[in-house]
């Protein structure tokens, strides 16, 4: 196609000529005015100075990323979990708590059934409203009655399901 098409072409440039034109009559002065306030404004040394200072800076933010990047892996506690689903909720003093104990707005501090006070475990049970709950229908019965655990003051913020 490449081919065919130069043989479709002319081989002789155009040339035609075009009428200068002339801006109206005080409108040169302006833009030359324009143009020197804004030389006053912005000087190439200052603004070359300002964006040697952004590269550099981006440089040396990719730099410390990789270097960061060569230290060793997180502890991998990190991953992992004394969450398991089935366990029962309890409170610090070893109570449990049933899906009635809160009323909505309420909060409270819970652990796993065999972890109570330990602080990798603790975390948040709040109760809402169920009417405010917008779940996908695959995790509607993720909240019951509107309880809701909040994973999130445990090392790691995790998002599991738990029976209770």
């Amino acid at each position: 196609l490449v081919l065919w098409s130069h043989l479709l072409t002319l081989r002789h440039q155009v040339v035609l000529k075009r009428e200068q034109l002339e801006p109206p009559p005080g409108e040169r002065k302006a833009a030359a005015g324009d143009f020197d306030i804004g030389e006053q404004q912005i000087h190439r040394r200052g603004l070359l100075m300002w964006m040697a200072a952004g590269a550099g800076a981006l440089l040396a933010s990719i730099f410390v990323s990789w270097f960061r990047s060569l230290g060793t892996a997180p502890d991998p506690v990190l991953f992992s979990t004394v969450w398991k689903p089935g366990q029962r909720l309890m409170t610090q003093d070893g109570t449990a708590v049933s899906v009635n104990d809160l009323q909505p707005g309420n909060t409270v501090i819970v652990f796993p059934e065999d972890s109570i006070g330990s602080e990798h475990a603790q975390t948040v049970l709040l109760r809402v409203r169920p009417d405010l709950l917008q779940l996908p229908d695959n995790r509607r019965d993720w909240a019951p009655m509107g309880n809701l655990i909040h994973l999130c003051m445990a090392i790691l913020c995790r998002h599991q399901k738990h029976h209770y």
